[in-house]
């Protein structure tokens, strides 16, 4: 995974010509990670950065995708977790006209609104690793996203996924650090990432 990386996110990025800039004259100076969340609302301006970059020698296969789905809150009905999963990762590679991401990532934010305890992540380890792992790793053989990983996901949420005998995540990307989870990736053989290994631009 390179670490030279330019995230996007809706706070500080608003201006779709500076997103389109930033990938083509990040480049040559080596940055090829390129993050997201699958929900940013300036997506067509990262496939018009990869467009023009391609004219000028970086092809697709230069950069490294990272795609995120960030999982806001549980629905009560299981279908409809699935359902909006689903859309939300096809409806970004549609808008970027790209066939596969090189990372795929779930992540549970740190800090959650959801009063509702039912809906509550923290109290359904299971059912998140159940609904939505299996999804990512649908993905993967399809070769939609040439590797899955997760991002705040709790000790308990990594061993559902364990216990589903399915692909082991190639990627754990932790917001704060965690001696907890990061000994549980060790004994899983899962590569964990801190935010601040990444140089960002």
């Amino acid at each position: 995974m390179p670490l030279r990386r330019i995230q996007f996110n809706e706070r500080t990025h608003r201006n779709p010509e500076r997103i389109t800039n930033a990938i083509v004259r990040g480049a040559p100076r080596g940055y090829r990670h390129i993050s997201f969340e699958a929900d940013f609302p300036y997506l067509d301006a990262i496939r018009e950065g990869l467009i023009i970059a391609a004219r000028h020698g970086y092809p697709r296969r230069y950069f490294f995708l990272r795609m995120t789905v960030t999982l806001r809150k549980l629905h009560e009905e299981e279908e409809n977790n699935r359902a909006e999963f689903i859309l939300r990762f096809e409806n970004a590679l549609r808008i970027l006209r790209v066939r596969q991401v090189n990372l795929l990532i779930s992540r549970v934010p740190l800090h959650l609104n959801e009063t509702n305890l039912s809906c509550r992540f923290d109290r359904n380890h299971e059912l998140l690793a159940r609904l939505i792992w299996p999804m990512m790793c649908h993905y993967c053989y399809q070769r939609r996203a040439h590797a899955i990983g997760l991002s705040n996901w709790s000790v308990l949420g990594l061993f559902h996924i364990m216990s589903l005998r399915m692909i082991v995540p190639h990627a754990y990307i932790q917001e704060r650090f965690s001696r907890r989870v990061f000994l549980a990736c060790l004994e899983l053989n899962i590569a964990y990432i801190k935010r601040s290994d990444f140089s960002s631009h």
